[in-house]
């Protein structure tokens, strides 16, 4: 990223046109805070969902491999699928995504396993 920052500060030493070296760091400082972003959302996605993988059907747990999105699968037609994420269905294609289940809260594992002694 260092490295990135140098040669956009050499290309606006050269560059007539400082528009396009503006727009090269936008570019740059956007795709960090998108990598930023989705580290944290899979990070929140792994602390609470488990994957489970397999051949997902109609009302599974369904988790974006790209941005971490949790869905439920509502709907399956031939290419078109139906993922619904809080309100909002979205039309998908099912191999950016992966079957997950809710993990455990600790507090209730503790609970079960006293209960099992």
């Amino acid at each position: 990223m260092e490295r990135k920052f140098k040669q956009i500060i050499q290309e606006w030493k050269r560059s007539e046109n400082k528009q396009e070296v503006i727009q090269s760091a936008e570019q740059l400082l956007f795709k960090k805070k998108q990598l930023q972003a989705n580290a944290a959302m899979a990070n929140k996605a792994d602390k609470r969902y488990q994957v489970v993988g397999g051949i997902p059907k109609l009302g599974d747990l369904m988790r974006n491999k790209l941005n971490h999105q949790i869905g439920t699968l509502v709907e399956m037609k031939d290419k078109k699928h139906t993922i619904q994420i809080g309100n909002l269905p979205f039309q998908v294609q099912l191999d950016e995504w992966v079957v997950v289940r809710p993990k455990e809260a600790p507090t209730q594992a503790k609970k079960t396993s006293k209960k099992n002694n």
